[in-house]
């Protein structure tokens, strides 16, 4: 597997050299493209509310990220400089305190034929429905899924156009969230999609692989749904499912245990555009972690949770004003409430800005 992994990169550096030499002398098909976030929100607890990603802080005004994406497409290919600074950036990227944190997304991609593409580098994950950047989401603050799910993988994949609406995609990566891999082994992705016409689309996605320490041997698969529907040129619908499963074996001489965990969610979403200047959005989603893998980790049981997303949309040219409110309830006490008391539920209030350029 290792082999075949190098061998990849190989052969797809080959084709990037040919075709940068062959275009070395223009910059025809240079495009930079990005965005710029900024948000204050208000949560009833009066403390921060950390089981979703990226708005976990109170009563502050708080940077999202500054996005800025440089592409160079020549004939058969390109090359893509996705850069991304801030809070934002730092959480969804990783490697705080390094230049890493700053990549967003770092690849080279080569179209074999035109129905054979193939990347490789550092590129944002194909598993769920949301995205890091917030320009690619109706909702400014995350669902659990994706909180929880891959934010990106280093490796190579191969995106293969079936014809007809249908099409595949196969990869190999590290370990996931990681720009370097931590052992020799590898993890696998696989997507298969339908999208005959602009009307609608679905995606079903596998990752797998082994997450070895020194300590545990940690087998983890996941299997992911996300489907969308234009009902109508205003009203669209979005759908993402999830679960995943570890199985992790002690490799120490004092405990060779093996124990199995698994976490599942399912997130439905809504949007109406009242023209264009304005759109609302809405999001409803449920959680269970009865495993404790998640946003349970470290309490004495484990439970589910239930998400509730409004969000509008008001978009001034390439500005786009969101104005949000969540609530987020769960079987268990885990929000921190006034002094020690905890809580089973949290509001939140929010409005962010987000520039588009």
């Amino acid at each position: 597997m290792k082999k075949i992994f190098y061998l990849a990169i190989a052969v797809m550096l080959n084709f990037v050299a040919v075709d940068l030499f062959a275009q070395a002398d223009s910059l025809a098909g240079f495009s930079v493209t990005g965005s710029v976030d900024l948000y204050y929100q208000y949560n009833s607890t009066g403390k921060p509310v950390e089981v979703s990603s990226f708005t976990s802080r109170h009563n502050s005004f708080e940077l999202g990220m500054v996005n800025v994406i440089m592409e160079k497409s020549w004939a058969k290919g390109g090359l893509v400089v996705d850069l991304a600074f801030g809070p934002r950036a730092t959480a969804a990227n990783g490697y705080e305190g390094s230049s890493l944190e700053m990549i967003k997304q770092l690849y080279v991609y080569h179209q074999i034929t035109d129905n054979i593409k193939l990347s490789a580098g550092n590129f944002s994950t194909f598993v769920g429905y949301e995205l890091i950047e917030p320009t690619g989401n109706m909702n400014y603050t995350t669902s659990l899924l994706f909180s929880n799910g891959p934010f990106y993988h280093t490796g190579v994949k191969a995106d293969f156009d079936l014809g007809g609406g249908f099409g595949l995609m196969a990869g190999v990566f590290n370990d996931t969230d990681s720009k370097f891999d931590l052992n020799d082994n590898k993890h696998v992705g696989a997507q298969f999609s339908i999208a005959p016409a602009d009307e609608w689309s679905l995606y079903l996605n596998y990752l797998g692989g082994t997450a070895d320490t020194e300590t545990a041997d940690v087998s983890e698969h996941q299997f992911d749904i996300t489907g969308a529907v234009n009902v109508s040129e205003e009203f669209a619908l979005g759908l993402n499912a999830s679960q995943k499963w570890s199985e992790v074996t002690m490799l120490t001489e004092a405990n060779k245990d093996s124990e199995k965990y698994s976490w599942y969610g399912v997130a439905g979403y809504a949007s109406y555009a009242f023209g264009d200047a304005f759109t609302l959005a809405g999001r409803l989603e449920y959680f269970d972690d009865s495993d404790m893998q998640t946003i349970y980790d470290g309490m004495e049981k484990g439970g589910s949770a239930t998400l509730y997303t409004l969000s509008g949309n008001v978009n001034f040219g390439p500005v786009r004003l969101i104005p949000e409110i969540r609530y987020i309830s769960s079987d268990q006490k885990i929000f921190p409430g006034s002094g020690e008391k905890m809580e089973d539920g949290s509001f939140s209030a929010l409005l962010a800005l987000v520039y588009s350029f």
